[in-house]
């Protein structure tokens, strides 16, 4: 966060009320993951309160898949938005999916392989 926070202050050194903004913004934003902190450490928050989704980032000039790490109680939930709600795929979803290709491919590579026909005729 911090070296991508450096790059965003540089890009505003001609504008000092962008700079000013962003860096208040910025400040709330570092209060608000060290209050987390001390708020998962004091609620003991174990994997139940751990919530892991996906987004396909299909909007993007490259599309991509990334995971997000979110702790559910409501009380980390300030800066989330249900907008995004929509977006998210569990990811046991994901899982499945990366599954049922592994599983695709596999059969796809046995039945080329001329070992694994030879040996299922002889077996018949």
């Amino acid at each position: 966060m911090e070296e991508r926070e450096k790059e965003v202050i540089k890009s505003f050194e001609k504008d000092a009320d962008k700079k000013d903004a962003f860096e208040k913004v910025m400040q709330d934003v570092r209060g608000y993951a060290e209050s987390c902190v001390a708020k998962l450490k004091e609620l003991r928050v174990g994997e139940e309160g751990i919530v892991f989704r996906f987004h396909a980032g299909t909007d993007a000039s490259i599309p991509h898949l990334h995971m997000h790490v979110l702790a559910s109680p409501v009380e980390f939930r300030q800066y989330s938005t249900l907008v995004h709600n929509r977006k998210a795929i569990p990811a046991e979803i994901v899982m499945e999916v990366i599954d049922a290709e592994r599983k695709s491919a596999s059969k796809s590579a046995g039945l080329m392989n001329p070992r694994t026909e030879i040996s299922a005729g002889q077996a018949g």
